[in-house]
């Protein structure tokens, strides 16, 4: 759901689809990402959503994870940014409240930040990514969520559970609280 709003956001094999409560289509993005669409996630000022989403590298054709910011006026999506990644899939992203941060997690066990910042004086772009800020190894195998509280102080992050070669659960998902400074 959009913060304070009545709409909400929902990603497919390729596409975004803004929807009303009532279940009304408000506007679509075909092709928002070449494969699936893997996250979806508001910025609190209820300006930005940011996608994450397994595209295609045009020069070596393989899978490549891609997050990228679109801006919503009037009830349509418009592209901002495009971020390459990492080669292994991105399964949650979220805005960090308080914070010009966007943080990432995938299959490769590593919380990523990402920095955007407001442009002014570019008309049609609010906020682009600067780029990746900071990345630490989360150390939980596998990351599948990544929330925030309202206040940016305090990150959760879950992970799958750990298999050993035979198949036999060597540890259970795990759920981490992470305090922020």
């Amino acid at each position: 759901f959009r913060p304070n709003s009545s709409i909400l956001a929902s990603g497919s094999w390729n596409s975004i689809k803004l929807w009303g409560q009532d279940g009304t289509l408000v506007d679509t993005v075909e092709k928002a990402h070449d494969r699936v669409v893997s996250s979806l996630n508001f910025s609190s000022d209820q300006a930005l959503l940011a996608s994450a989403g397994q595209d295609i590298d045009q020069k070596t054709k393989k899978s490549i994870a891609k997050i990228k910011l679109w801006r919503i006026g009037s009830n349509k999506i418009l592209p901002v940014a495009t971020l390459a990644t990492q080669s292994t899939a991105i399964t949650s992203i979220e805005f960090v409240p308080q914070h010009a941060l966007l943080a990432s997690v995938g299959e490769d066990g590593i919380i990523r930040f990402w920095r955007y910042f407001k442009e002014q004086d570019k008309p049609g772009k609010s906020r682009r990514l600067k780029g990746e800020y900071q990345y630490f190894n989360g150390d939980q195998g596998q990351l599948t969520s990544i929330r925030f509280n309202p206040q940016g102080t305090l990150m959760l992050t879950t992970s799958k559970a750990l298999n050993d070669r035979n198949g036999s659960i060597q540890r259970n998902g795990l759920v981490k609280l992470w305090k922020l400074e």
